[in-house]
């Protein structure tokens, strides 16, 4: 397939997959809205009994990855210990899921003015490091008979030239943990005769949960979702922003040209207060 196709399939799946997470979202709005308040547990809801919540396992990639494609939502990449999945407790049924998945480093480009969340280049800022590393420590590589191969020279300069070919993937680990990680939160999915429960909402907090439990923060997770939607995600703790990340900057640009077509507008949203309860 040419690179030129292959992105723009890419690119379609990633936008039904904002259209159709979206659009589930928006049922459950109406759903909560025409109730008159907040939606509350009774038979199905996650507050009783018959759904269960549980970590995602490599046994559920193939449903899940099905299901995704079939719902026209971006089944690629599914890792199953991203995600938490919600499940019938008497039949074993899966009627949900979600995930955290990687979107890369956080840091910004130093060389570029406001550059935005995810734009540094880790290899070359450990390339840096090393060359800055080289003109501190020395020594510096001989020239005219001293670097012969057989002088003392030529020697020492090798064996540190070696030494720091060995350490450069502990400066890449260090660089990259510094740079911190951003995290999108997607594939968030509900069976359509399971919508309108609270299953979506519960998986979103499930997965932000564990997120902080590691650590993590919650304002280093982004979402792209339509603007219809926003006031479901405002409950689980997300507010819009124009600050999109570096590594989304493909889908936004493809996205919104799409999403124009059918008379919606796509925006990013980013994780920050606690979700409602």
């Amino acid at each position: 397939m040419p690179l030129r196709a292959g992105l723009l399939l890419v690119a379609v799946l990633l936008l039904a997959s904002v259209v159709a997470n979206s659009s589930a979202a928006a049922t459950r709005a109406k759903v909560a809205f025409a109730a008159g308040t907040r939606t509350t547990p009774r038979v199905g809801d996650p507050g009783s009994d018959d759904i269960v919540f549980r970590r995602g396992t490599k046994s559920d990639e193939p449903v899940i990855a099905a299901t995704m494609a079939r719902s026209l939502m971006n089944p690629l990449g599914i890792d199953g210990s991203r995600f938490v999945v919600a499940e019938d407790r008497r039949t074993g049924e899966r009627v949900g899921w979600a995930q955290l998945r990687p979107l890369g480093p956080a840091s910004v480009d130093p060389s570029t003015y406001d550059s935005p969340q995810g734009s540094a280049d880790v290899e070359r800022l450990t390339d840096e490091e090393m060359w800055e590393k080289f003109e501190d420590e020395g020594p510096d590589f001989p020239n005219g008979m001293a670097s012969l191969p057989w002088t003392e020279e030529y020697r020492a300069a090798s064996e540190a030239a070696k030494r720091r070919r060995e350490g450069r993937p502990g400066v890449r680990a260090r660089v990259r943990s510094e740079a911190g990680q951003l995290w999108e939160l997607a594939s968030v999915f509900v069976s359509p005769r399971r919508r309108g429960r609270g299953v979506g909402s519960e998986l979103v907090r499930r997965v932000m949960a564990e997120h902080a439990v590691m650590g993590r923060s919650a304002s280093d997770v982004y979402a792209l979702t339509l603007e219809s939607t926003l006031d479901w995600y405002a409950k689980l703790g997300f507010k819009k922003t124009d600050d999109v990340p570096a590594p989304m900057g493909f889908e936004v640009a493809a996205g919104s040209i799409i999403t124009k077509l059918i008379g919606a507008q796509l925006v990013c949203v980013r994780g920050g207060k606690s979700p409602q309860t």
